[in-house]
């Protein structure tokens, strides 16, 4: 809170016709009037944002002629019947409904109020992305899901992360704002930052498997991450008898089935040398009787001459 005595400057008229609707560049300077009556103690500015929160911007007290601002970039200006609010250097936290209201004894009265739309050509959050986006743990592990994502024109303060488990419907596991465990690295004229947030599962057990979705909210705008998978499996051997008897058994397996694929082999081997040896040529019939004649054997034919006489 910052504690400056009041400045009365001259005010042009046209500012205090500021209307209903307002609309602001981003890094501008903005101006919202408010009509009063004169002599009054103590007037008051008020914001309604997004998420329908009602913050205190401005209270000044004429009579002793001091105001109360809840940020620098703030400033005040008065006259008799008008009365302006001045931010400079506007960011997306700015955007809402902008409420002057005075002072009395007993309550407060306010004005009508003044919406105020921000332009830009980006928004304050610009992405999200998770990482890694699957994870295989076992039970007892601690798991670590992370959210990142950058913001322009938007404070650190006005950023918040949620975490969303989806089962069979989506339910809330952790909420943080501003700078509960949210880092963030400026990179351009401090108007853009990279943020990240993590999200540390201790001793997971089978309640935790799941998909995990981040939820960032940056000046009134939201975004959902790409989302992680937890699988968590259990291990029966790793649990019961621990990592070396794991390692023995493993290698025991090994050893049997190389033995294995080794008498496969010799049992094969050996097959083959067996019918090579019970092999056998066989000659055709013709070709066999053939050779089994002598070469200077001859077919020998006899021959009977028979004498008749005549009567």
């Amino acid at each position: 809170i910052i504690l400056c005595p009041l400045h009365v400057r001259p005010i042009l008229e046209a500012q205090c016709q500021s209307g209903s609707l307002q609309k602001v560049t981003l890094g501008d300077t903005l101006h919202v009037s408010c009509q009063v009556y004169t002599g009054q103690r103590t007037l008051v500015w008020y914001k309604l944002d997004s998420s329908r929160k009602l913050q205190l911007l401005v209270s000044v007290n004429t009579h002793e002629g001091q105001s109360i601002y809840s940020d620098n970039r703030y400033s005040f200006q008065s006259s008799e019947s008008c009365d302006i609010l001045s931010v400079s250097n506007v960011t997306w936290v700015d955007e809402g409904t902008y409420f002057c209201g005075v002072m009395n004894k007993n309550d407060v009265r306010f004005e009508p109020g003044t919406v105020v739309e921000i332009e830009g050509q980006s928004r304050p959050l610009q992405s999200v992305l998770q990482r890694p986006v699957y994870i295989r743990a076992q039970p007892g592990d601690s798991v670590t899901l992370s959210c990142s994502f950058n913001i322009s024109h938007c404070p650190k303060e006005h950023t918040s992360v949620t975490w969303r488990k989806n089962n069979l419907a989506f339910r809330m596991i952790s909420w943080t704002s501003g700078n509960d465990d949210i880092t963030c690295q400026n990179r351009v004229n401090h108007r853009e930052a990279s943020c990240v947030h993590n999200l540390i599962l201790k001793n997971a057990s089978s309640s935790e498997d799941g998909t995990y979705l981040c939820v960032v909210t940056a000046c009134g705008d939201t975004l959902l991450g790409t989302g992680t998978r937890i699988h968590l499996f259990n291990d029966t051997l790793l649990e019961v008898f621990g990592p070396s008897f794991t390692v023995m058994a493993l290698s025991g397996l090994s050893v049997v089935l190389g033995v294995t694929v080794a008498v496969l082999l010799g049992v094969m081997c050996r097959k083959r040398r067996t019918n090579a040896r019970g092999m056998r040529f066989t000659l055709p019939e013709d070709l066999h009787e053939a050779k089994s004649r002598s070469p200077i054997e001859e077919p020998v034919v006899y021959s009977q001459v028979e004498i008749r006489q005549k009567d």
